[in-house]
Order: C-alpha cells, then sequence, then structure tokens
C-alpha cells in the first residue's frame, strides 16, 4: 500500500498498539509493516509547474513595462521580410544555444528544456 508520510507514521502507531494490545500477532504485525510504502513528494512536478509560472511572471513583467509595449508594437508594425530575417535568426541562436546547453549541462533538464520554453 501506498501512502503519505504523515499517514504511515498513525498507521505504524496503530499497528503497534494493536501489537500490544494483543489484538495482532508479531507476523501479522510485520507483514503488514513490510506492505506498507511511503509515497515521496514529486519535486520534478514542483520544478516543472514553477518553471512554468515563473516564466508567466516573466512575461507578465515584461507586457506591462511600457518601454517594452512600444518595443513590441514597434516590431510587429515592421515590414514582412525584416520580421522573417530577425525571428528566424533569433530562433535560431536559441536552438543552437539550447543544443549546446544540452551537451555542456545534461542534468540541467528543467534548464535546459526552459531555454526552449
Amino acid at each position: 500500500m501506498k501512502i503519505a508520510k504523515l499517514q504511515a507514521k498513525i498507521l505504524f502507531s496503530a499497528l503497534n498498539e494493536w501489537n500490544n494490545a494483543g489484538l495482532l500477532d508479531d507476523n501479522t504485525t510485520i507483514l503488514l509493516k513490510h506492505d506498507i510504502e511511503i509515497l515521496n513528494f514529486g519535486w520534478k512536478k514542483l520544478a516543472r509547474y514553477s518553471f512554468g509560472v515563473s516564466l508567466i511572471c516573466i512575461v507578465n513583467a515584461i507586457l506591462s513595462d511600457r518601454y517594452l509595449r512600444e518595443l513590441l508594437e514597434y516590431i510587429f508594425n515592421a515590414p514582412h521580410l525584416l520580421k522573417f530575417i530577425t525571428l528566424s535568426t533569433l530562433s535560431g541562436i536559441i536552438y543552437f544555444v539550447d543544443f549546446k546547453r544540452q551537451q555542456q549541462k545534461p542534468e540541467k533538464i528543467f534548464s535546459n528544456g526552459a531555454v526552449l520554453f
């Protein structure tokens, strides 16, 4: 049975009480204790959500700044060819940086993924 750490403490305490009261024999108590498995906290999942929330906050901060909004408006009013060349170059640079970073630091899974996000 997979349960949280606090629930496991309660169950272990109850099993010990029942064993001391004579309601369970030693073998049954040991078998039941071995059947209990403590779940670990999902730190990777929390890290993934934290990166997503932080990136959303960054985008929100950028868009709320007046100067940057005007800059974005200027960029979006630029000719199509200029936007194509600029964004293609920028995306190529970002992919290149991410590719190099993944080769140099493969253990940093979440921050490598955040570069492309």
